[in-house]
């Protein structure tokens, strides 16, 4: 999606195409935005994800060249998507450390969404070992979403629906 976001200024159509492609290989069970080289088997998606900036990404293309046709099919999809986010990969937690988390949020795995998080999770050689930590949560994966929630109420605006 962020060579997407970048295409928006280049060439606003195949950026669109891009996030159409995005959108098609969306679960319908659980909401999540399944990976485009892996598109959903009978029983879901694969665990990978994209960075949740995609309603982000439409909003550019759409100040870019707007197309209301797309955006009203985009957005249900979009809301389903930030569902997913918040329910899968919200939840509360206790810390190793007995702080509790309530709402940060994180990535699934150290490698997830194609970031490159090891340093963070896997320090050293536990990467190789399969010693990673695996309470991913991140500030940055917190600030995707509320962006994402930010642009997702944007495009409510423009479709009328500022209700939702």
């Amino acid at each position: 999606m962020f060579q997407a976001r970048g295409m928006n200024y280049v060439d606003p159509d195949l950026a669109l195409e891009f996030i159409r492609t995005f959108l098609e290989f969306q679960d319908q069970k659980t909401g999540h935005m399944c990976s485009v080289i892996q598109p959903p088997r009978p029983e879901g998606c694969s665990e990978d994800a994209s960075v949740p900036n995609v309603a982000l990404t439409l909003l550019d293309n759409y100040r870019a060249k707007p197309n209301m046709e797309f955006l009203k099919m985009a957005f249900p999809k979009l809301e389903r998507y930030i569902e997913f986010d918040m329910q899968d990969r919200g939840h509360p937690t206790t810390l190793p450390d007995g702080r509790s988390i309530k709402y940060l949020g994180g990535w699934a795995a150290s490698d997830d969404a194609g970031m490159d998080h090891e340093q963070t999770f896997c320090p050293g050689h536990t990467w190789w070992t399969h010693q990673c930590r695996s309470d991913h949560f991140a500030v940055d994966y917190a600030n995707y979403i509320i962006y994402e929630c930010q642009a997702l109420s944007k495009l409510a605006a423009i479709l009328g629906l500022e209700s939702r």
